[in-house]
């Protein structure tokens, strides 16, 4: 996973300020022994308030530039693929609690 072309994963928090937009970019390797597929991907942003609690209902706040869902058909076994290459927004309305 890539977050503004930068390696992310999910122990570490990606620098990212309200209004900018964000690019996601996710490549698939096929490891195992046979072809998979085919596959749906979908992003879902959250938020999370760092105790337990995470925010799915971002309707309002997150807006994607291009789809947040991809199809693809199969992978070859050791083949990769770049399923995500999208920007999205984040917006701020109101104060958080």
């Amino acid at each position: 996973v890539l977050v503004n072309r930068k390696p992310c994963d999910c122990d570490v928090v990606a620098d990212c300020k309200v209004g900018d937009a964000v690019t996601l970019k996710v490549k698939l390797t096929n490891m195992s022994k046979n072809p998979v597929g085919p596959l749906t991907l979908t992003v879902m942003p959250y938020q999370d308030y760092q105790n337990g609690i995470q925010n799915y209902d971002l309707d309002e706040a997150v807006t994607f530039i291009g789809s947040n869902t991809f199809f693809f058909d199969m992978v070859s076994q050791g083949r990769s693929i770049s399923v995500f290459h999208t920007k999205l927004i984040q917006a701020c309305f109101g104060k958080p609690q």
